[in-house]
């Protein structure tokens, strides 16, 4: 069988970057991102590490489905052709990344064998940033655009912490917000997770739940922690200096 490898960039700059991966990239044939829009992106291309970008997909998909069937097709046929092949994604393979799911499971019944690579994921520094220990606490992480669309009826105990992956702009925050002003109150206080682990731009910024969407700047690097209950989760002795301006962020 054909190899294909899957690899992590991790949540940031290539400091995040395993060396197990970043060696395998400098030795691959053809390294495939899922998106250049990730910090590590420039760095890698600085190291005079070539690479193909997925982005295009995204912009002629009908949907986010159609698109990861097409990026998935895309590196089959690569990791199919002579040479070696390394598909890269944000953060840790296996945590939020649909692709992979559709690369492990049809790889093999095309003759391509998927070999995943660890890495580190936005959690580690979510962790650190929420002083929160999930072993302890406990944690529930769900898909944010996922949770927002749900139309099944959903549990009403928030006995967990919950952490919503991907809210990625201020329409899927809003969609996020509704969905969850059904099970909790207004004022319910919930944390937004900005560029985690990346210097200079990491931010924590707390807000009511009536005003999630009200943050200006969400992209594919923000996430949306709710405390267990909804009760203000702790406030962590954390640097101030790495977090933007809150009056910057908000209109």
């Amino acid at each position: 069988m054909a190899t294909l490898w899957i690899a992590g960039l991790g949540p940031a700059g290539m400091g995040q970057m395993t060396l197990e991966t970043l060696r395998l990239l400098r030795d691959c044939d053809t390294v495939i991102l899922r998106t250049a829009i990730h910090p590590a992106a420039a760095e890698i291309g600085g190291e005079g590490i070539g690479y193909i970008s997925c982005d295009s997909f995204y912009e002629t998909g009908a949907d986010f489905q159609q698109v990861y069937e097409r990026i998935v097709d895309f590196v089959l046929e690569k990791a199919a052709g002579a040479g070696r092949v390394c598909y890269c994604v944000p953060g840790h393979p296996l945590v939020a990344e649909e692709t992979v799911r559709l690369l492990l499971e049809r790889g093999p019944a095309v003759g391509i064998e998927p070999r995943v690579l660890p890495g580190m994921s936005f959690l580690d520094p979510a962790f650190l940033l929420l002083g929160l220990d999930p072993a302890r606490d406990g944690l529930m992480i769900l898909d944010g655009p996922a949770f927002a669309a749900e139309a099944v009826e959903r549990a009403t105990a928030w006995s967990l912490p919950r952490l919503f992956t991907q809210v990625y702009s201020n329409l899927v925050a809003g969609e996020l917000k509704l969905a969850l002003l059904d099970e909790l109150a207004p004022e319910t206080e919930v944390v937004i997770l900005y560029h985690v682990g990346e210097a200079g731009k990491e931010g924590k910024y707390r807000r009511p739940l009536a005003e999630l969407d009200h943050f200006r700047h969400f992209d594919h690097l923000t996430s949306v922690f709710v405390p267990a209950g909804g009760a203000p989760g702790i406030e962590p002795n954390i640097g101030a200096a790495a977090a933007p301006k809150r009056a910057n962020m908000y209109k």
